[in-house]
């Protein structure tokens, strides 16, 4: 399957910088985005194995942003990532409907948690699951 094509969205650069640092040295490819629109930008140049994006953001939120990205790329899985927990609970159905799957992770993440949930992609993409 080769390196792993990731990209994370996020409206924070600390919460890029973190992300960024906690997946360096693994055999991925990280690309770093800060907006929703700057991620389907990119999404049209590259495909990505993995986007992992934040729930609350100005302008595209991280639901909106699953919901374009599964038109044109449905084997790309999208991971939500959010603070706000009511703000989650709403947007599990929608983002299911979507094209996402269990992957919705809870800000702050845990040590390794985003580790652990690209592995577990990574495993079940190649399963072909």
């Amino acid at each position: 399957m080769g390196k792993a094509k990731i990209m994370i969205v996020d409206d924070q650069p600390i919460v890029l910088r973190a992300y960024k640092k906690e997946l360096a040295g693994q055999d991925y490819s990280i690309t770093a985005v800060s907006s929703g629109q700057e991620a389907i930008e990119k999404a049209a140049q590259e495909q990505f194995d993995i986007i992992l994006t934040d729930l609350v953001m100005p302008g595209m939120s991280g639901l909106e942003l699953c919901q374009e990205i599964k038109k044109n790329s449905p084997d790309t899985e999208v991971v939500l990532m959010s603070g706000y927990h009511e703000e989650m609970q709403k947007s599990w159905v929608e983002f299911i409907r979507s094209g996402g799957r269990d992957f919705f992770l809870r800000k702050p993440l845990s040590p390794g948690e985003l580790k652990d949930t690209i592995i577990t992609i990574m495993i079940e993409k190649k399963k072909g699951c």
